[in-house]
């Protein structure tokens, strides 16, 4: 049932994102994506006053936000994308702290949330014009709906831990937690950037978004889909974990290079486009290891929150800042991942030479 709901969620959420461009202004569109991870704070309280009902009640949340993006009004909007932001927020962390106790769970995570990545691109690709906001957002409320009701269900009766299981291991300090938060900033960057900085590199060589990105969004998820258990095997075959995280971080800076280089690809034109989009979902698998490794350092949380700030960013620079917004966005990523491995291993490394003086 994790799965399931997870990716009904998804399908909603990455619907409701790649049409953000167009149907929602800019502001509520930066709120909905920040909100979709910073939002994460309130998870604590959530859980506390609803425990395992939180993430029906969270999806019901969404749904009644999307309800009131067919009203008209901006104050109405932005409180419309506050919902959506925190129900889709806290109800998938709910499903993806349990998920990512192991390599295979996180995997099945992934799978789960590109299935409805993938449909969501058909969705969006097939969606007649003349349909309207509210022809659009019908389908997905119900969706949502749907969602809440299953999830409340499935925790009927269940009294079993809610969250996440960490092993006992080395303490958390706040270096750990300041370097989980960074590069939480550059996964969120990486998430959003198909849904923000090619659409509005496309919007702004060619004035509108082509036929084919809807079946592009569809390629990203079919990519993570076939690809994401045979890449994560790979990375766990040998090697040390610090090994793995470094290998993983290496990975998703090369990442940040060609997020930085949309025009370098040519995207606007098919070919290049789905070249560019190939290289992101396959080092999406693997940036799949650092939600276990984030995990087991009892910092998923950080890692989750911080991503609804590179989320964020992301879609103000794509929106705000013109022809060099792909480049900005790129350098921030890069800025973030030297932070992070900075916090994560340089404070090791020390520790290292301080043992072996002694």
């Amino acid at each position: 049932m994790t799965y399931v709901l997870r990716f009904l969620s998804a399908l909603c959420l990455f619907a409701i994102l790649a049409k953000g461009n167009v149907l929602l202004d800019a502001y509520s569109n930066t709120v909905l994506v920040l909100g979709y991870r910073v939002l994460l704070v309130f998870s604590p309280l959530l859980i506390r006053w609803v425990g395992h009902s939180a993430g029906g009640v969270c999806f019901l949340a969404a749904a009644g936000g999307a309800v009131l993006w067919t009203v008209p009004g901006t104050p109405v909007h932005l409180m419309a994308a506050l919902l959506v932001g925190l129900g889709l927020s806290v109800g998938g962390y709910v499903l993806k702290a349990t998920a990512a106790e192991s390599p295979s769970g996180a995997s099945w995570n992934k799978i789960a949330l590109n299935g409805g990545s993938l449909l969501a691109g058909v969705y969006v690709a097939l969606m007649d014009p003349t349909w309207g906001v509210i022809g659009f957002l019908a389908p997905l409320i119900a969706v949502l709906a749907l969602s809440g009701a299953l999830s409340l269900w499935a925790v009927r009766g269940d009294t079993g831990r809610l969250g996440p299981r960490h092993d006992v291991g080395p303490e958390t300090t706040g270096r750990h937690k300041a370097g989980w938060s960074l590069l939480g900033i550059a996964i969120g960057i990486k998430l959003f950037a198909v849904f923000s900085i090619l659409p509005q590199y496309l919007l702004l060589t060619s004035g509108e978004l082509p036929a084919w990105y809807g079946y592009l969004i569809s390629l990203n998820a079919a990519v993570v889909i076939l690809l994401q258990k045979p890449v994560m095997s790979l990375i766990t075959a040998g090697g040390s974990t610090q090994a793995r995280e470094k290998f993983v971080l290496a990975l998703l800076a090369a990442c940040m290079v060609v997020l930085a280089t949309p025009s370098l690809f040519r995207v606007e034109l098919l070919p290049g486009a789905l070249l560019w989009i190939t290289l992101c979902s396959v080092i999406e698998c693997a940036a799949s290891y650092l939600d276990v490794a984030a995990s087991r350092a009892a910092c998923l949380f950080h890692k989750e929150a911080a991503a609804g700030v590179g989320a964020g960013l992301c879609v103000a620079l794509s929106r705000f800042a013109g022809d060099i917004g792909p480049e900005l966005i790129g350098g921030v990523g890069l800025a973030c991942i030297a932070g992070g491995a900075l916090c994560l291993y340089g404070g090791r490394a020390r520790a290292d030479q301080v043992a072996v003086a002694a």
